[in-house]
């Protein structure tokens, strides 16, 4: 939504001004970049009817963000949610396990991440390889696509590995990590770990 900080403040004042502000109550989704997430946005927001923004985190840690071309840094993630908050904004993140380069270390990140910045609401996927995508193409190289067949994508797909996490354990993580973030509760890394290698799920 802010990718355009004109567009989106032009938008917004026509909410307010046709008097929608009234009448609706709505979420965004918007990028962490520190140049078009300021006081003045989030404020703005507020005045329209936006309750609650989402945000693409997808990851933790630095190194696998910038693989990932994302654009950001973990400090600008640091400071949106902070902004966001405090402007009386509920948060939400979004986070993906599985990406090339990921590891027990690099999920942990994420999850370090994740207590950080307290979202209101948190959400870990599976790394999807959608036709057509550098995703596909890289995973095919390093011999970590494991799935080509798009219709059976999903909650249960296991369509990706990495060189230091089998697919099983992508999936576990997703599955734990999720159920740690709607209850508010985060193991300490050996319980994860132990948790991971599947001892939890009776593997």
């Amino acid at each position: 939504f802010n990718a355009n900080l004109d567009w989106a403040h032009k938008l917004l004042g026509l909410i307010i001004s046709r008097g929608y502000h009234k009448k609706l109550v709505f979420r965004v989704a918007l990028r962490v970049n520190e140049k078009i997430i300021d006081t003045d946005l989030l404020s703005h927001l507020r005045a329209a009817g936006v309750w609650f923004v989402m945000f693409g985190v997808e990851n933790g840690n630095q190194a696998m963000l910038d693989h990932m071309k994302k654009g950001i840094t973990i400090e600008e993630v640091k400071r949106a949610f902070r902004v966001a908050q405090d402007a009386g904004l509920k948060t939400e993140a979004f986070f993906i396990v599985g990406m090339p380069g990921e590891t027990h270390q690099t999920v942990q990140d994420s999850l370090n991440l994740y207590k950080a910045i307290k979202p209101y609401w948190g959400g870990f996927s599976m790394a999807m390889p959608f036709p057509g995508t550098g995703l596909t193409e890289e995973l095919r190289k390093s011999g970590n696509l494991l799935c080509e067949d798009y219709d059976k994508f999903g909650p249960e797909c296991k369509a990706v590995k990495t060189d230091t996490l089998s697919a099983d354990e992508i999936a576990n993580y997703v599955k734990l990590l999720n159920g740690m973030a709607r209850q508010d509760k985060i193991m300490h890394p050996k319980q994860l770990m132990y948790a991971i290698k599947g001892k939890v799920f009776g593997r």
